[in-house]
């Protein structure tokens, strides 16, 4: 005869399970859970780690109290930890920053070789682990173990990044500033076309200086890209706008240029409408004018004759002998002439017809 007592499982099999149930148990409330470790050789206690959320594509190299999530201590040994669950599941950018909370906790060091911060990706499962030989700690100084692959990608490019603006401080002659400039862009462009990860082309753009106006293709992949649910929604949003704004700043310059030169070419149309319409005009006034009276009109039949030999040099005794009259009424005729033309001279008159003869 069986007993039911008989049916039950061994002791060492219960044990297993209970365990098992436990870690289960364990495991589900620990899902969902992020943990920054982070160790500083060189410690210094003045300073505290404070964690900080980037909800905009560009907000690498800026710092302000909305941003920190939470500081912790750091203690003599170099130690600090941020852990919890109240972050996103989707991929974004956090920072952590090192400062003197007696001083004021809203500080970052422009200085490229003596940086007080770093940026790293992060969701609310992932473990980040960082090595740090100083909290003001130069480029190559920073190592980071994380379950995103990416962060160890981010120290070396934000090295040298470092690296590249260091030399600013070796000469400020404006041609080397620009080309310290164009080899950052260049440096920018090259790692975007290496890594084909959306973020770190993001933190690309932005650390290289890139304008989205000459880089428009890049700018609109790393868009597209950042529509991906993976991602906080935030960066899609915010370099949409920059975008639209940079590119509509150069479409209105664009449009106003066009403007300038269209108005410049009406203006143009218009002075030669106006100054064809003007120049119609006094043609059609001289066509319909009169002509200007001769010097002979109003001169009787004989007189006509005589000032026409005037007009061609004779003296009045050949006039006298062409028109077979006496030289006494040649200088009636004469005086007649110089009455009703108004012309006090013999050579005057003469003149006047010879103009009106080359008219």
């Amino acid at each position: 005869m069986i007993r039911p007592f008989d049916l039950c499982l061994p002791s060492t099999s219960i044990k297993h399970i209970f365990l098992l149930g436990i870690f289960l148990v364990l495991s589900s409330v620990g899902k969902g859970q992020y943990l920054i470790e982070g160790h500083i050789e060189k410690p210094d206690t003045n300073l505290r780690a404070y964690l900080n959320i980037l909800n905009q594509w560009n907000e690498f190299n800026t710092i302000s109290e909305y941003m920190i999530l939470k500081g912790t201590r750091i203690s003599a040994d170099g130690y600090f930890r941020f852990e919890g669950n109240e972050l996103s599941d989707a991929q974004g950018f956090y920072k952590i920053h090192f400062a003197d909370p007696t001083f004021t906790v809203v500080h970052m060091t422009g200085d490229p070789e003596q940086k007080n911060f770093f940026h790293f990706l992060l969701t609310n499962q992932d473990t980040v682990s960082i090595q740090l030989k100083d909290a003001i700690h130069a480029p190559g100084e920073l190592e980071i173990q994380s379950t995103i692959p990416q962060n160890q990608i981010l120290p070396e490019l934000q090295a040298n990044f470092d690296r590249i603006q260091a030399q600013d401080k070796k000469s400020q002659q404006p041609n080397h500033l620009r080309l310290i400039e164009n080899k950052l862009s260049q440096s920018a462009l090259e790692n975007w076309e290496v890594y084909d990860h959306t973020l770190i082309r993001m933190y690309l753009l932005h650390n290289g200086n890139l304008e989205a106006e000459k880089h428009q293709e890049k700018f609109m992949k790393t868009l597209m890209g950042l529509r991906d649910p993976n991602f906080r929604p935030v960066y899609f949003q915010s370099l949409q706008e920059h975008m639209g704004s940079k590119l509509y700043g150069e479409l209105k310059k664009e449009n106003a240029f066009l403007r300038q030169i269209n108005y410049g070419l009406w203006g143009l149309v218009c002075v030669l409408a106006l100054g064809i319409f003007f120049l119609f005009r006094i043609n059609k006034r001289k066509s319909t004018e009169s002509p200007v009276p001769s010097v002979i009109e109003g001169l009787t039949s004989k007189e006509k004759e005589v000032a026409k030999l005037i007009g061609e040099r004779l003296t009045n005794k050949e006039i006298a002998a062409r028109l077979f009259i006496s030289e006494a009424t040649v200088k009636t005729h004469l005086n007649s002439i110089y009455r009703k033309t108004k012309l006090p001279s013999r050579a005057q008159l003469q003149q006047q017809l010879e103009k009106e003869t080359a008219i």
